[in-house]
């Protein structure tokens, strides 16, 4: 295989991987804007319903009790939405992981030659990957761990 048809191959996959990073940006942007338009429909209507149950609680025991079960709702209504937005990103983090991955194996297999130095970048490739598929298990685990948290506070309560 001759140098210009490396590149070209090599060029193409860029295109095809940044092409597909695009395509997963714009997809999460898309989740992220719905989720969010979610909670802010969810928070109107909580807080509605709310406010009317409040006026209508007849003493401060009443209206203390409305305040408590509303909250309490308010928290686990927030508690979902930041779990969504984690998941979206890193969802989208992983994708992105294994898109550079690929891209940069794709450069060593069809483009050594052509790149030189693609080994460090391929070993980079590969660290990133490994250190973003961590942080993504290790967001999942601290999400959990603050929602056990906060149930157990809430029941204590």
């Amino acid at each position: 295989m001759n140098t210009s048809t490396e590149q070209q191959e090599v060029t193409r996959n860029t295109v095809d991987t940044f092409s597909r990073m695009s395509e997963v940006a714009f997809s999460s942007m898309e989740r992220l804007t719905a989720r969010n338009l979610n909670m802010a429909r969810e928070s109107l209507q909580q807080a509605l319903s709310a406010s009317m149950s409040v006026c209508r609680a007849q003493g401060d025991k009443d209206q203390d009790e409305a305040q408590t079960r509303f909250s309490g709702a308010g928290v686990e209504r927030l508690t979902s939405y930041v779990r969504d937005v984690q998941n979206i990103v890193m969802e989208a983090q992983s994708e992105f992981a294994q898109l550079i991955g690929a891209q940069m194996s794709s450069f060593s297999h069809n483009g050594r030659t052509s790149f030189p130095g693609m080994q460090v970048l391929e070993s980079m490739a590969q660290q990133t990957s490994d250190m973003t598929k961590a942080n993504v298990r290790n967001m999942a685990e601290a999400t959990n761990k603050a929602m056990e948290k906060s149930s157990q506070g809430r029941k204590a309560s």
